[in-house]
């Protein structure tokens, strides 16, 4: 919805005339692009803003820009950092009931040897 309603008059926002409104548009990616992250064309658009703008003419609208960019790619890195921990959980218990599951067949092959 956002993509289709909002998102080109947004963007046009990175090269408005007013610089404060510039810095807003820098400032408001903090939000905006974790969201748009999986949709490679508005990534790639975002990401070009951000470069953009890490020249802009303005001090104050650059420099708010290189904190963006060193916000969303710290805030990425903790992401990152969650998924592997994740990752690494779903793969200790997937050994867990690989493991669980051989000692259930050697259980069963057992009474059933048993049983004989």
């Amino acid at each position: 919805m956002f993509e289709d309603n909002f998102y080109k008059n947004y963007l046009d926002l990175r090269s408005d005339k007013v610089a404060n409104v510039r810095l807003e548009f820098a400032k408001s990616l903090l939000d905006i692009k974790p969201y748009l992250d999986s949709k490679s064309a508005i990534n790639t658009e975002l990401i070009e803003s951000i470069s953009l703008l890490k020249s802009d003419p303005n001090k104050e609208v650059a420099e708010a820009t290189d904190h963006t960019d060193f916000e969303l790619l710290k805030s990425r890195k903790k992401i990152l950092q969650v998924l592997a921990e994740k990752e690494e959980k779903c793969l200790m218990r997937k050994k867990k009931l690989e493991e669980r599951e051989v000692l259930e067949i050697e259980e069963k092959k057992k009474r059933m040897e048993e049983d004989d």
